[in-house]
C-alpha cells in the first residue's frame, strides 16, 4: 500500500536512512490500528508488512526492531512480535532515528 502523506497520529522508528526519500520504518499507523514496517521513496510512504490491532492514543508502547540477518525487521510492541519483514536488501547499516506526525515518541534506550 502506498501513500503520499505521513498520516495522522503516527510513530515510529527510523532506520537505514540514506535521504529524505529513502529509508526504512517501523512503527504505529494509528488512525489505520496497524504495526507496519515498510520504506519511504519518492513514490510515497509503503507499508510492506501491516498487523491490524487496535493502537490507542495517549497511550505509551514499549517497541523494540531487531534487525536479523542483515535485512530482516521484526518489530515487537510491549515484548511481543508485532510484524517483521525481509527486505531484499541489506538494512543494517545508515543512521537510524524517530518519525512522528501528531505524536509522541522517544528513545529510551538503543
Amino acid at each position: 500500500m502506498v501513500s503520499t502523506e505521513l498520516p495522522q497520529h503516527c510513530g515510529f522508528v527510523v532506520f537505514y536512512y540514506q535521504s529524505p526519500i529513502d529509508f526504512k520504518f517501523a512503527g504505529a499507523f494509528v488512525g489505520t490500528n496497524q504495526w507496519a514496517i515498510g520504506h519511504r521513496t519518492a513514490s510515497g510512504w509503503i507499508k510492506d508488512q501491516v498487523f491490524s490491532h487496535t493502537i490507542n492514543t495517549g497511550v505509551d508502547y514499549a517497541l523494540r526492531l531487531v534487525i536479523n540477518n542483515s535485512n530482516e525487521a521484526t518489530l515487537f510492541v510491549d515484548g511481543v512480535q508485532s510484524v517483521s519483514y525481509a527486505f531484499s536488501d541489506l538494512v543494517n547499516e545508515g543512521a537510524i532515528g524517530l518519525a512522528t506526525r501528531q505524536a509522541t515518541t522517544r528513545f529510551d534506550n538503543v
